[in-house]
């Protein structure tokens, strides 16, 4: 009989090399397949913030066709915004964008805003960019615009033009603006709040600026004029859906704007975040007025992103390829 023959087979194990090796591997594999998880999240993030972008450019357009106008943002009375109906354009398109029950329990826009406490705080998927994620996490219960009333955010907002600063830089009327933001319209208006240039500003009822949008009013074409714009939750805290203040951004201040020594501005500092940025790497999506989405690099020509966002400013110009 074999002397070995009682003992178990020998049985070879990993060397501390091997295994070594086998891990330096698996992390190299990760190392490579996160980066392409992640970019293929943000392809599917993008895409949907650009159907939602059209969805809502969409609704502007039916909101056109029976009421004859674009939908309004409705400023009575700064001072005592939570008990007017101060309703934004977005709150407007409710019933366009399948909302209309939200709408109707709310009586919006009749309704004052402080009557609709339970409605403002709906979340609304169309309102928000999956890449958002401060617009995406609730409420924002600390914004004076709608009298500190819990509120939903929005991701998207309506173009008031170019025009802004409040007055030339250093003069009365001026916000505090930083100067390379100050532009005025062509009658020298800098108010784009109360008088934008644009689609979409806050619009008084009562006294100066009752203006509407038609589609024949912007001249500069369709397809060269911004509509809508997206707004990220991080950068500024006026973006809640209902509020008509918090419902528009300007194009005067470049899209994605940074301070000099390149950090962002405080989001509270309202006079130089009410720009459209976005998590998207590079730019800014933005719902032309023919219902077209087109991304905006952050290197477009100052010129040329205020020119696409008047509707008649007779500037020769089209959103790049």
């Amino acid at each position: 009989m074999d002397s070995f023959s009682s003992f178990p087979e020998c049985r070879r194990a990993f060397t501390l090399i091997e295994l070594l090796v086998v891990i330096a591997i698996i992390a190299v594999l990760i190392g490579l397949l996160v980066p392409a998880v992640q970019k293929v999240r943000e392809a599917a993030s993008r895409t949907t913030c650009a159907n939602n972008l059209k969805q809502l450019a969409l609704a502007c357009h039916n909101y056109h066709d029976n009421l004859g106008i674009f939908p309004t943002n409705t400023l009575y009375n700064v001072d005592q915004n939570e008990k007017a109906p101060n309703w934004s354009f977005l709150a407007r398109l409710l019933p366009y964008i399948e909302q209309n029950n939200l709408a109707n329990q709310g009586n919006i826009p009749t309704n004052t805003i402080a009557k609709c406490q339970t409605q403002i705080k709906s979340t609304i998927p169309t309102f928000l960019c999956p890449s958002d994620t401060v617009s995406n996490q609730g409420l924002n219960a600390g914004d004076p615009c709608d009298g500190y009333l819990p509120a939903g955010m929005t991701s998207y907002k309506g173009v008031t033009g170019a025009n802004w600063g409040g007055g030339p830089v250093g003069s009365a009327n001026w916000w505090g603006t930083d100067p390379q933001w100050v532009n005025p319209d062509r009658n020298g208006n800098y108010s784009g709040i109360d008088f934008g240039d644009g689609i979409f500003w806050c619009q008084n009822l009562f006294v100066w600026n009752r203006r509407v949008v038609r589609i024949g009013d912007i001249t500069d074409g369709t397809s060269n004029t911004f509509l809508l714009g997206e707004v990220l939750g991080a950068r500024t805290i006026d973006n809640i859906w209902c509020h008509a203040l918090d419902a528009v951004a300007t194009c005067a201040i470049d899209p994605n704007a940074r301070r000099a020594d390149g950090t962002y501005y405080d989001p509270d500092d309202w006079a130089n975040v009410y720009g459209f940025s976005s998590a998207h790497a590079g730019g800014v999506q933005f719902a032309l007025a023919d219902g077209s989405v087109r991304f905006i690099n952050n290197s477009i020509q100052r010129a040329v992103y205020r020119a696409l966002a008047t509707r008649a400013g007779g500037e020769v110009v089209a959103p790049p390829p």
